[in-house]
């Protein structure tokens, strides 16, 4: 008897258009928020797993749903006449809508770390646990949807728990190692304990379970799993909360002069595959700069976002993003004021500032100069780039903070627009790289 119900109700499940809606409203937004930078995987996991919560939640109402069903609209008397009892009923809902929630959030982060491969080169780990940290979310849900319909049979209880679920993402979340749903994860943090994490929402899982048989009465198979639950889930949730991320110690890097620019690139372990993606956004940059100065370049270097070097080493970070307004602009124009030797901010109206602005030019649009007041988000000018997480960067100017003006930028879009401009440059290039040089050598 229970088994056939549970197949009947497994076959409803998989097709309730609600579990579905929410499996593609979760891929949709996800592939959304991530487009428009390079794929991390270390990110983009704890990215995934968090979008599942959207199925958990209509897990949670659906299966709710269906275990307190039996206790509406005169159900119970009309159930009263079948050779099944209400436990059997609630196995064969509970056991099913666990499979089914997991499933279809399986599917929902296949679906998402798929679509993340293709979106460019794939840097980062992936971490199994904290996918499958994702999958024991949904069926933890679907086992509290059960509990509750069985010990608060009011509909509004089930949507009460969604709100609390979403509080949970949105705002405990936000915390770095939050208890149910960590909802962000910085690409420059240590691993994060996904194992333990795993364990204890997959025990708290059980625990829902045996709390939503125990409404059945207190048999000693029923109250020893929720003991052994309650035993297990305890030290995890500990484990999973205990002490703070930090930044992983300085590794060693690994370093590779690429061919087509002659300019080594030094990468994180796990961020190799980006190197010619950064290539790409320099290669005008070293094309326009005499071979001579090519090979006295520094090599450029990957940071973990929370100290750059903008003054004598070109530096590219644990994020990239795919608009060239951004991280190209603030790598080209690291590497071109390193190359044309200017530092500091005293360096407008000299000829070196002029051909570092030349040099990014080359690359990407000139942008009007900036204020180099306090820099706003988004002002004319000003260079903003995201450093994983929540932390952002805000850089006056398109020369890594160095100091230019309006009549630079004029006299660098003059030399853009002269073809005759790269042969001239390159004659004089140390001349106009010796800071007593004035931009009058190139723009009288």
């Amino acid at each position: 008897m229970t088994g056939a119900l549970a197949r009947f109700e497994g076959r409803r499940l998989l097709r309730n258009p609600i579990l579905w809606a929410a499996a593609v409203a979760a891929i949709v937004l996800r592939i959304r928020d991530g487009r428009a930078r390079l794929p991390d995987l270390t990110v983009e996991t704890v990215a995934a797993t968090t979008s599942a919560a959207i199925v958990a939640g209509a897990a949670l109402i659906v299966v709710n749903l269906v275990v307190g069903r039996d206790r509406r609209h005169r159900m119970p008397e009309t159930l009263a006449a079948l050779p099944g009892d209400a436990v059997v009923r609630t196995r064969a809902a509970l056991v099913p809508g666990v499979l089914t929630a997991a499933l279809v959030a399986a599917v929902t982060l296949a679906a998402e770390l798929v679509a993340t491969v293709f979106r460019g080169p794939v840097a980062g780990r992936f971490d199994p646990w904290e996918a499958l940290g994702g999958l024991a979310l949904a069926a933890l849900a679907a086992a509290a949807g059960a509990a509750l319909a069985r010990w608060t049979p009011t509909l509004i209880a089930a949507p009460v728990a969604v709100l609390v679920l979403g509080f949970d993402v949105l705002v405990a979340g936000r915390r770095p190692w939050a208890v149910l749903v960590i909802a962000r994860h910085d690409p420059a943090w240590t691993d994060r304990p996904s194992a333990a994490h795993l364990l204890y929402l997959a025990a708290l899982a059980a625990a829902c379970g045996a709390v939503a048989l125990l409404r059945h009465g207190p048999r000693p198979t029923r109250v020893l799993a929720l003991a052994v639950a309650i035993a297990v889930a305890a030290p995890a949730a500990l484990a999973a909360v205990s002490g703070t991320p930090e930044l992983r110690a300085t590794q060693e890097q690994i370093c590779r002069r690429t061919e087509a620019e002659g300019v080594t690139f030094c990468a994180l372990p796990r961020y190799v595959a980006w190197i010619p993606v950064w290539a790409q956004a320099v290669r005008p940059v070293i094309q326009a700069m005499p071979p001579r100065a090519r090979a006295g370049l520094p090599p450029i270097r990957q940071f973990d976002g929370r100290w750059t070097s903008y003054d004598d080493q070109p530096t590219t970070w644990m994020v990239w993003s795919k608009d060239p307004a951004a991280h190209q602009t603030a790598l080209a124009g690291t590497v071109a004021a390193v190359a044309a030797h200017v530092a500091g901010r005293d360096t407008a109206g000299q000829a070196r500032t002029v051909v570092a602005l030349w040099l990014v030019g080359s690359a990407v649009p000139l942008g009007p100069a900036p204020d180099f007041g306090r820099p706003v988000t988004g002002a004319p000018g000003v260079v903003t780039i995201d450093l994983g997480g929540d932390s952002w960067m805000d850089i006056p100017g398109q020369l890594g903070g160095r100091g230019y003006d309006a009549n630079d930028v004029a006299c660098a879009k003059r030399l853009l627009r002269d073809p005759g401009a790269r042969a001239r440059i390159w004659v004089q290039w140390d001349t106009l790289l010796d800071p007593r040089t004035p931009a009058s050598a190139l723009c009288g």
